[in-house]
């Protein structure tokens, strides 16, 4: 008997699956007016909010062309990555969603939902900025704010957080040219840091890296796919990043990308480190040495890359306009350039006789501080991504003893 309740029950449930899905399309008619758009993640958490009409017009008009295509939902339709709740006034009107492979949409209550392609879905996230996730994203735009920047002073509040009400423990997780700004307490309090901030050193760094339409080969016939270190200055590292290609996405692909790296030294950059257009006069210094560097050193790796007077700039794709290439150095415009002055972004040197001032993950000066980066002292005291796993790993073990110590690859443990 249990044998065939069993049976039976899974007959219902196939039915049920095989039956989610099917019959006719569903028609939910057109949304007539909308005055605010949320939008919110899959957290529910509001992310972005649109109250300009001809943006919600335009949104708007979007949805309604699916007003007619609606199905029931599929068994298997996953979450939605984000959700825009329609309101006309104070009336909530319905949401519609938005994930990898369909929309779906909750409306008069029907839930109903449509397979999209990823252009279409690509296509709906510009619309909302969705790349702009933050709450008067628009108006902080219109200000040029910028949150990455150490220039960036403008702020709407400031709290001071305590410990056990709003925080347990602190992981101090910034680069070491940030100490000295966000530190300052500490440093002058203790000299175990304050030899630290002294004796332990960065520099900044610079980089660029050019989409080209004729493949590596053609420009560099002696070259596979390659990755030099100690050419000349000021890019002395270069690397063919060419499995990158098929990642981004381009109207027409380019046929080589190419990407350079360097320290940028100090004596190269804007005198006055508190001006606040340091960051500006950096990149304008870095785009310079970049251009300069493919006229005057590049023929050395890509001899077909150059003619009589110097590097041959139609050969940049620029992704707004691929097929009408610049024959001149404004071609590099469109190019990614970056000058790492940002004090957290400065590289950690391992200079000799300073790795005695360096910090552990374990120091346990301070029962709820603990410190990650390549800087720390972490058993393998270089300035690379290897350090600054096994420096989070053991700020982990010193938080919550996992992963044990002899767990963790390359650390030396006592």
């Amino acid at each position: 008997m249990i044998q065939i309740m069993k049976a039976i029950a899974f007959s219902m449930i196939v039915i049920v699956v095989m039956c989610v899905g099917c019959g006719g399309k569903i028609d939910l008619g057109e949304i007539q007016r909308a005055s605010k758009l949320v939008v919110k993640d899959r957290r529910n958490s509001v992310v972005g909010e649109i109250t300009d009409q001809s943006r919600i017009s335009q949104i708007l008009t979007f949805i309604n062309k699916r007003h007619n295509e609606w199905d029931r939902p599929l068994f298997d339709t996953p979450v939605p990555r984000l959700i825009v709740d329609i309101y006309d006034g104070d009336n909530f009107v319905g949401h519609f969603g938005i994930a990898r492979a369909f929309f779906e949409m909750h409306r008069h209550g029907e839930f109903v939902s449509t397979k999209a392609s990823q252009s279409e879905v690509d296509d709906f996230l510009r619309l909302i900025n969705v790349d702009r996730q933050l709450v008067f994203g628009d108006r902080l735009e219109r200000e040029n704010r910028d949150f990455e920047s150490h220039w960036e002073n403008r702020k709407s509040a400031t709290k001071t957080l305590r410990v056990v009400d709003d925080f347990d423990f602190v992981v101090l997780g910034v680069g070491l040219g940030a100490i000295p700004y966000v530190c300052r307490e500490l440093i002058e309090r203790d000299e175990h840091w304050r030899e630290l901030v002294t004796h332990c050193k960065t520099v900044a760094t610079q980089a660029f890296q050019v989409w080209m339409r004729e493949d590596m080969e053609k420009l560099a016939p002696f070259h596979t796919q390659t990755t030099v270190s100690g050419f000349v200055q000021p890019f002395d590292s270069w690397a063919d990043m060419r499995q990158v290609i098929d990642e981004e996405s381009w109207q027409v692909a380019p046929r080589a990308v190419a990407y350079f790296c360097s320290a940028l030294p100090d004596a190269q950059l804007p005198a006055d480190p508190d001006d606040p257009h340091y960051l500006i006069r950096s990149r304008q210094v870095v785009q310079s040495n970049a251009t300069d560097f493919l006229d005057r050193h590049i023929s050395h790796l890509w001899p077909a890359a150059v003619t009589s007077s110097g590097f041959r700039w139609e050969l940049l794709m620029d992704p707004a306009d691929p097929a009408h290439p610049r024959a001149d150095r404004s071609a590099f415009d469109s190019q990614f350039w970056s000058a790492n002055v940002n004090p957290s972004d400065r590289y950690s040197a391992s200079l000799p006789g300073t790795l005695r001032y360096r910090i552990s993950p374990l120091d346990n000066t301070y029962d709820n501080l603990t410190v990650a980066g390549d800087w720390t002292n972490c058993g393998f005291n270089e300035g690379c991504v290897e350090a600054a796993v096994m420096s989070g790993r053991l700020a982990a073990h010193a938080i919550a003893q996992f992963p044990r110590l002899e767990d963790i690859v390359g650390y030396d443990h006592p």
